[in-house]
């Protein structure tokens, strides 16, 4: 424990070192220059096909007239070892067996993975036709499977460092249904207030470096999909939710640029792990004080929301077709 203690407190002083030399004092310059609002990322595990085409059907629409530019984050690698043979379908670990009754299951082992890599090859040709036909995947360095997320995030920052300009990014996932035009008017907001030289009234500034719904003293838990074994303590850090989050571009300069060979990668999810990468950097969260919108984490609907999370490709639909009708993302009959 005393030397994990002493870890975290050395990364604390790289990230403020680095922050210092790069962070603050680069922003008014970048946003001279920056020519997309908002980029998007959202997160799609290589099978979704269905749920990536109900985005593009539905709220992915409304960026078209807009200064956005969005990918689909998709991993490039898939997992070599067949689900039923995994020690737990959110990892790519094959697990193995001495003796006992699952010996038959193991005898059967190069028959699975005989079929498997007959699914992987049809996987590949589905999602290189996907991609040439739709040119909005972003295909990243990583295994496509649950566990590597937070490396999948950070390759996604790495490679938005390198490849855009633009004033801040947006994370969220192939399940969730964005109000683009409210999250889009507070930035807009934002980054006019942010490019101002002057301020007459600076307490009425909108300062938006990280904005979304934050989780603070959530357990780490030691069993279960969210079973964490490489953070040491009883609560995680202050982490945004997953279904949607904003980031200055600064901030991603930060993680994808400055501080990208220092970060560790494995922790168990992209939420918590962002929580643990920022915790030495402590920016200013933002959770809805003077923004319009606020960020749902789950499925529970809010008409006042800035998105709506945890859909079925049906309910994506469903949710746009309110939305046109009503401006309502739970539906006409809510007030």
């Amino acid at each position: 424990m005393r030397q994990f203690l002493f870890l975290s407190f050395v990364a604390g002083i790289i990230s403020f070192v680095l922050v210092r030399n790069s962070f603050y004092v680069t922003q008014d310059a970048a946003i001279k220059k920056n020519k997309l609002l908002l980029l998007i990322g959202i997160m799609s595990s290589q099978n979704n096909f269905e749920a990536r085409q109900s985005i593009r059907d539905t709220w992915l629409y409304l960026t078209e007239q807009e200064n956005v530019k969005y990918f689909f984050l998709v991993g490039k690698k898939i997992c070599n070892v067949p689900p039923e043979d995994r020690i737990y379908k959110e990892a790519c670990i094959e697990w193995t067996v001495e003796r006992g009754e699952l010996q038959l299951h193991v005898a059967k082992r190069s028959d699975r993975r005989k079929s498997w890599e007959n699914e992987i090859k049809l996987l590949k040709n589905k999602l290189l036709k996907e991609s040439e036909e739709k040119k909005d995947i972003l295909f990243l360095d990583v295994v496509d499977i649950y566990r590597n997320l937070p490396r999948k995030l950070l390759h996604f920052f790495k490679w938005a460092h390198l490849n855009e300009e633009f004033s801040y990014l947006l994370k969220t996932d192939d399940d969730t249904f964005v109000n683009i035009g409210e999250v889009l008017r507070t930035l807009k907001v934002a980054r006019q207030e942010q490019s101002e030289e002057t301020f007459t009234h600076p307490e009425t500034k909108l300062y938006l470096r990280w904005w979304s719904s934050f989780r603070e003293g959530w357990p780490v838990h030691s069993f279960g999909k969210w079973r964490e074994d490489n953070y040491c303590s009883e609560t995680y850090p202050p982490f945004p939710c997953g279904a949607g989050y904003v980031l200055s571009k600064d901030l991603v300069q930060f993680l994808g640029n400055n501080a990208y060979n220092f970060l560790y990668q494995d922790f168990q999810g992209e939420d918590v792990a962002l929580g643990i990468w920022l915790a030495g950097v402590n920016p200013l969260r933002y959770s809805g004080d003077k923004i319009s919108c606020t960020w749902a984490c789950d499925g529970t609907c809010n008409p006042k929301a800035c998105n709506r999370a945890e859909l079925s490709v049906d309910a994506m639909y469903e949710t746009w077709e309110a939305y046109q009708n009503c401006s309502n993302l739970c539906g006409c009959h809510w007030k």
